[in-house]
């Protein structure tokens, strides 16, 4: 017997569920799941295993299961605990590696032959298709190659700078080994935490906000060269877009002043009603791309950017940006490193011009969407519709019940009691018809998870809910009272109880209010944005997707 079936074994025994466990052991929730589906486990030594013990032994005294002990709990966990495979989160190792592989410029190939496996077999280990067996042996095999690996104090100093210590404590290999080991397991690192703070930050913005701050942007120019660039945007005609070609484009990269200059120049296009195609460098590491990706957050909420990725790697050492308009051109180049002596320059003829938006053209040209903005209901539900045959677990975390479990006759009364015109509510209603008609066909071949925020009495007016047509780019708040509320949580409830493939969470403490979010596993994710602006960004590419999925998967395993 595993630890995750023991575990799972007690929590059936007590009627314990994982919410409840979670606020018995004090032990998070995304843990707690990973104990139970067995891709990690706790240290015998650690608060975490007591944690547990604790959290089983009251839920024991809850079912008045007086007979069980603290002291039969432990040695029965300990029992099945495993000391050196299993352990650990496959989150971590997934971005954890690419990282270092990125990061280090190191050759999967050598990489594979060093480990004395199968490239293929490494490819889909790195990719998160096939697990390693023996973990800690693996880990440690990383870490011998990447020691023997470190010849220059640049590379040092990036392998201290990803694992947190200092180029002296990387002295020698057992140091480096044991380091690399607690990367990608997970205990040292959270990959989760730039998913998260992507859509903390997603939640909280504001369009009065970027809208303002756009107004008000002030901006020293570092150089003569973007002095005479912005010149020319100001000039720039927002019939053509804006290519904006990059690896610069993270603050864990380059330097504050660099990525400024960048933001501030992306400010100004979009100021103007410039349509962006934005081409980055996917490949970098996750702890790159999403911090870039908050750092566009206004452009992707205006709508106005197009994102694309280039697929294959980059040398690392030599970056490059391009920006081409119809009537201008701007190149900065760099040494990974090295901003303060970066070169850039205006293009200073109708021919560069011409020449760099041909450059910038060809990139583009290569590019694949990185995230793609449905900007109305049609290309939406186009999308949605498209996957409706297709299996899969559906994972939601929503800031209202869900639309779809309403009926006609409750929302007739939240409509009319927020005065909406006949015209209006008759595309509410047919969206709603819709929604249920996909919902109901999706029921009939996959799981459909639902998270939703469970607010008391007393504080709904400090929390209320809004019915939730952003699908439909309903630029307006419509309301709900507790009543009305209180009432579609019962439909939703009806609903659970009519489909078997139907499960509802209820959040006390949901982390977002202003965003819902929709994952089908393994194919694509969704982030809709309540408020004005609403917006939908679409996101199918493989690396960013797998790191959102890390964030949501936890809540498919609540139920």
């Amino acid at each position: 017997m595993t630890f995750a079936e023991k575990l799972n074994e007690y929590m059936k025994a007590f009627n314990c569920s994982p919410k409840r466990l979670v606020a018995l052991s004090g032990v998070s929730a995304a843990t707690v799941s990973r104990y139970r589906a067995g891709t990690r486990e706790p240290s015998a030594r650690s608060d975490i295993f007591d944690g547990i013990v604790n959290g089983l032994l009251r839920a024991a005294k809850e079912a008045q299961q007086t007979d069980v002990s603290a002291e039969q709990i432990r040695a029965e966990l300990l029992a099945v605990l495993r000391d050196d495979s299993g352990l650990y989160d496959p989150g971590s190792l997934l971005i954890s590696l690419d990282m270092l592989i990125t990061k280090l410029h190191l050759n999967s190939g050598e990489i594979a032959a060093f480990l004395g496996m199968d490239q293929s077999r490494f490819f889909r280990i790195r990719t998160g298709q096939s697990r390693p067996p023996e973990i800690h042996s693996f880990c440690n095999q990383i870490g011998r190659y990447i020691f023997e690996k470190l010849g220059d104090d640049a590379s040092t100093d990036i392998l201290a700078d990803i694992l947190g210590c200092t180029s002296s404590e990387l002295l020698n290999e057992e140091a480096v080994c044991r380091r690399i080991t607690w990367l990608l397991t997970g205990d040292v690192f959270s990959p989760r935490s730039y998913a998260e703070n992507f859509l903390r930050e997603l939640d909280r913005f504001d369009g009065k906000d970027y809208i303002s701050a756009f107004d008000e942007s002030e901006f020293s120019f570092s150089n003569e060269a973007e002095k005479k660039f912005f010149a020319a945007v100001e000039h720039a005609d927002n019939k053509k877009s804006a290519i904006i070609c990059t690896d610069l484009y993270s603050g864990s990269t380059e330097d504050d002043g660099t990525l400024k200059s960048l933001e501030h120049i992306i400010a100004v296009l979009v100021r103007k009603g410039i349509h962006i195609d934005f081409v980055l460098n996917s490949d970098n590491p996750m702890d790159e791309i999403l911090p870039g990706l908050k750092a566009l957050m206004p452009v992707f909420m205006s709508g106005n950017i197009s994102a694309y990725y280039l697929k294959g790697r980059r040398d690392g050492i030599y970056r490059y940006r391009l920006i081409s308009l119809g009537n201008a051109a701007l190149t900065c180049e760099a040494v990974t490193g090295h901003y303060d002596t970066a070169i850039t320059r205006v293009a200073s003829s109708d021919e560069e011009i011409r020449f760099y938006r041909m450059r910038a053209e060809q990139i583009l040209s290569m590019a694949c969407p990185l995230i793609e903005i449905l900007d109305d209901s049609k290309s939406r539900m186009s999308v949605l519709a498209s996957c409706s045959k297709k299996q899969g677990t559906r994972i939601f975390v929503l800031s209202t019940p869900p639309f779809f479990t309403l009926n006609n006759r409750l929302l007739d009364k939240i409509l009319e009691r927020n005065g909406v015109g006949n015209e209006e509510a008759g595309r509410i209603k047919q969206y709603l018809h819709d929604e249920r008609v996909r919902t109901l066909q999706i029921l009939r071949h996959s799981r459909f998870i639902i998270n939703f925020p469970e607010i008391p009495r007393e504080s709904y007016s400090k929390k209320p809910v809004f019915l939730s047509v952003s699908g439909l780019f309903v630029n307006r708040e419509i309301l709900c009272t507790y009543e009305e509320y209180a009432e579609h949580v019962r439909l939703m409830r009806k609903f659970e109880a009519e489909h078997t493939n139907f499960s509802c969470v209820a959040d006390k403490n949901s982390p977002f209010r202003n965003i819902q979010i929709f994952m089908h596993s393994g194919q694509w994710v969704m982030l809709s944005k309540n408020k004005t602006p609403t917006i939908h960004l679409y996101i199918n590419h493989s690396k960013l997707r797998q790191a959102l999925e890390n964030i949501l998967s936890p809540y498919g395993e609540n139920v």
